[in-house]
């Protein structure tokens, strides 16, 4: 049973022992790493020392479980007034616990999920309804997005389209978090390729975070096409259009695992998880925050990962240290529940380890902090909304559970 333990809170990331500090978090200056030459191609500044979306009150909350017996739900998309429930074999189920959460699609046999953080990543609908978009890791290795038309459950095969399909030198760090911005582009995270430290087979000199010649390591902002020639086009604001030495995709960079990430109002939050000792939260505006780079390999959290380098990064607007059974940072929304309007505007997350479900505070000396809503999760995966603004937690046991007013 330890051994199973073990392995069950293994997925999705790659941890390892860390530090015993404070809980608290840090704006902080931007991370100081060891003199040496600047090779960062933008300069970002730190995030505002204010969080206009966050209380300084703290919430008490309860869970509600509203499905359960899934195996291994990894991903949450609403469209409409139904809700789907991704698992991480690659099954899609419609959110309907009376029905018992009837499948809708099953692309498993695309889908290699024999590793602990491979299989079904993220899936989210178009905003014309038309299309599921769907990221996984391929059975032939490779870390695809497809889009597939909707009509209430999937389609056949035939009717699939290949966006985006790149090789992955390891198992881990996938990322494959999915979202559409109100101009309908559609945003993706990718993890660095995996294994450790952003080194060895299928990483760049320098680590896969820090090149701008691949997509691992970054989140990008594409205009897919579902209908066009081309699989997708790129928004001509893109930070890298034009660059020969930059692949015009990337929207931010320096990223190690950002499983998953949110776009509310104007900004991006990004639940980037750690090595061996720090998980960080960053956040930068969509309207300025493009071409940030957020520090990995050179910087984890606010603490220096490699020495003899130094890059301009933007800060995390929060980090926290590996203790109290802390491993892995499960990112995270904000809150815009009309029936839980305590919560609402509150940036919302958990860890694979911990359970505990969190939301960021100021403290009385305005530094940033995490409160617990006073609930815990066993094995969190993902977050998500269903059609009436409540928010979702799942669970890798099998359940998924609404955040209710205590």
């Amino acid at each position: 049973m330890r051994i199973l333990a073990a392995l069950i809170i293994s997925v999705l990331l790659l941890t390892a022992c860390g530090d015993n500090n404070s809980r608290a978090g840090t704006l902080g200056p931007i991370p100081s790493g060891a003199t040496g030459s600047t090779t960062s191609s933008t300069t970002s500044s730190n995030p505002s020392t204010t969080l206009p979306q966050q209380g300084s009150e703290s919430v008490e909350a309860r869970l509600v479980s509203v499905a359960t017996n899934l195996n291994e739900p990894i991903a949450i998309a609403t469209v409409g007034a139904d809700t789907y429930i991704g698992e991480k074999s690659g099954r899609i189920r419609r959110l309907d616990e009376a029905s018992r959460n009837p499948l809708v699609l099953d692309i498993s046999k695309r889908v290699i999920s024999d590793s602990y953080e491979q299989g079904l990543l993220g899936m989210a609908f178009s905003p014309d309804r038309s299309f599921l978009y769907v990221a996984y890791t391929h059975i032939d290795g490779r870390i695809v997005l497809d889009a597939l038309p909707w009509e209430g459950r999937g389609t056949p095969d035939s009717g699939w389209r290949t966006i985006i399909a790149i090789p992955d030198p390891q198992s881990n760090h996938n990322g494959g978090d999915i979202h559409f911005d109100s101009a309908s582009n559609l945003w993706m995270s990718f993890g660095d390729g995996g294994s450790a430290a952003d080194e060895g087979y299928g990483h760049a000199e320098g680590g896969n975070a820090q090149s701008l010649k691949t997509l691992l390591g970054k989140i990008i902002r594409i205009n897919p096409t579902p209908n066009g020639v081309k699989p997708y086009a790129i928004p001509s604001d893109n930070p890298f259009v034009g660059r020969s030495d930059a692949l015009p995709e990337i929207w931010a960079y320096g990223l190690r695992n950002p499983w998953r990430f949110d776009l509310d109002e104007g900004m991006l939050w990004i639940g980037d998880v750690g090595q061996s000792n720090r998980e960080e939260i960053d956040r930068v505006e969509t309207s300025s925050g493009a071409g940030s780079n957020f520090g990995w390999n050179i910087y984890e959290g606010n603490s220096t990962h490699r020495s003899g380098r130094r890059v301009d990064a933007v800060a995390p607007i929060f980090d926290y240290p590996h203790a109290g059974n802390n491993c892995a940072i499960i990112g995270g929304v904000v809150a815009h529940d009309p029936q839980f309007k305590a919560l609402n505007g509150k940036y919302l997350f958990s860890d694979a380890c911990g359970g505990d479900l969190n939301t960021l505070i100021f403290d009385n000396q305005r530094r940033v902090k995490s409160a617990s809503l006073g609930i815990s999760v066993d094995q969190p995966t993902t977050f998500g909304v269903d059609a009436s603004g409540a928010v979702l937690v799942a669970s890798q046991g099998g359940t998924i559970y609404r955040i209710a007013p205590k």
